[in-house]
């Protein structure tokens, strides 16, 4: 799926290095915002204000060097990080709207294996099976 997003960016703004690192640059960004609503929602309830929840994961995952060096170069792993950052988020909702968490976190799952398989198992499958059995 990474490949096919990155080949539609090729065949509209050209085959060029500067298409590739726009590519990538809007994977992080998704990843980035994905993990802010993820901090949001899960802290809706809780005792912080939700915005800052979501403002300081944003700023945690900003601030890594990997994630900047990965949000820069066109690879597989910052998509991977968008599906898994979807998947938490879709999992914060489970307590209000069980139905639709799921849904969310099998979407998440499947675009993450779609774009580079087994690793997102190891991401995402023990961490749903801790909430679900929790």
């Amino acid at each position: 799926m990474t490949f096919w997003v990155e080949g539609l960016a090729f065949r509209f703004f050209g085959s060029t290095p500067q298409t590739a690192v726009f590519v990538a640059r809007c994977w992080a960004s998704l990843a980035l915002l994905l993990a802010g609503l993820a901090g949001r929602w899960a802290s809706r309830f809780g005792e912080p204000p939700a915005w800052a929840t979501g403002a300081w994961c944003m700023i945690g995952l900003a601030t890594f060097p990997g994630f900047l060096h990965e949000s820069q170069v066109p690879v597989i792993e910052m998509p991977l990080t968008a599906a898994a950052a979807g998947g938490l988020a879709a999992l914060t909702a489970l307590d209000h709207r069980p139905r639709a968490a799921m849904v969310g976190f099998g979407l998440a799952m499947a675009a993450g294996f779609l774009m580079k398989g087994p690793p997102i198992l190891a991401l995402l499958v023990p961490l749903g099976l801790l909430v679900v059995l929790r």
